[in-house]
Formats: structure tokens, C-alpha cells, sequence
């Protein structure tokens, strides 16, 4: 295996919560490359990485609702939330509905999504 991706939580909801206890038992007994999932934050992520319980974080539902995540990271700028009841639902509204923010002078500026 070239390396596990650990996701807890329920299949198909945006409402995932981090089990670091679970990453942190399949790392004793996996010891390569580890990619995390699961409703990691920045700080969860980078606490995460930092105690060598993984090599990686992915952040699929927080893209789906960011679609400036990486903007939101590097600036410390708060996440928006998914809808639940769409988010892995089948459908375009889930997943390009959610509108990027721009921030100009200090302003939260929304742009609309695609």
C-alpha cells in the first residue's frame, strides 16, 4: 500500500468532526505516507501534521463550500459552512453554488460562484 487516506464519520455528510484518536491508532500500526480527512480545520490540520499522526490533510468538503480555501487559510479568514443537505448530494448545488470572498483593505468582498 503506498498509503492510507483515514475518513471517519458518515458517508455523504459535510458535518464530519475530526477523531484524532482514530488517525492516531492506525498510525502505530502504519508507519509511510498518511492522509488525513475528516473536518479538519487549519489549526486541527497543522496540530495534526505537527504530531506526526499525519503526513497530509485533505480538506474535500471544506473546498466544496471554500472555493478560496487556500485564500481563507493563508489569511486566517473564517470558513463558510456546507449545506448538509446537498453537500455529496448528486447535484450542482452542493458543490459550485457557494460564492468566493475576496478581501480588499481589510473588506469582505463576495463574488458570485460559478
Amino acid at each position: 500500500m503506498a498509503y492510507p487516506h483515514l475518513r471517519g464519520g458518515d458517508r455523504g455528510s459535510c458535518d464530519l468532526a475530526p477523531d484524532v484518536g482514530a488517525i492516531a491508532r492506525y498510525r502505530r500500526q502504519f508507519h509511510g505516507p498518511m492522509i488525513a480527512n475528516n473536518g479538519f480545520d487549519r489549526e486541527s490540520a497543522n496540530a495534526l501534521i505537527a504530531s506526526g499522526h499525519a503526513d497530509a490533510v485533505s480538506s474535500a468538503t471544506h473546498f466544496i463550500a471554500n472555493p478560496d480555501l487556500v485564500t481563507r487559510f493563508a489569511l486566517g479568514r473564517e470558513l463558510a459552512v456546507g449545506d448538509p443537505d446537498t453537500c455529496y448530494a448528486g447535484g450542482a448545488d452542493g458543490h459550485v453554488a457557494y460564492p468566493a470572498s475576496r478581501w480588499r483593505d481589510g473588506a469582505d468582498a463576495v463574488t458570485p460562484g460559478r
